[in-house]
């Protein structure tokens, strides 16, 4: 499982991440968040992230959460969640 974005929210969302890096240059952005049936569990795959890169989650509109790629696993806010695995 190979850079892989985890991110918690209302079913039934189009979500999409962009990458930033830790000069907050874009990294990669449109990445699709393709949710995990009806279970508000939303999944994207990034080309590359490295530590201290930021991830910002959007719906079209907003931006619905962010967190910072550390080294395993890392938190936003206090309602959401988004992990970022390296494999």
């Amino acid at each position: 499982m190979a850079n892989e974005l985890k991110f918690a929210w209302k079913s039934g969302e189009t979500l999409e991440a962009a990458i930033y890096k830790e000069d907050s240059t874009l990294r990669e952005e449109e990445i699709t968040m393709t949710e995990t049936g009806t279970s508000g569990v939303y999944f994207g795959t990034p080309a590359e992230i490295v530590a201290g890169d930021v991830a910002i989650v959007d719906d079209g509109t907003n931006n619905v959460g962010f967190g910072e790629y550390l080294t395993k696993v890392i938190c936003v806010n206090t309602n959401q969640l988004l992990n970022v695995y390296t494999g």
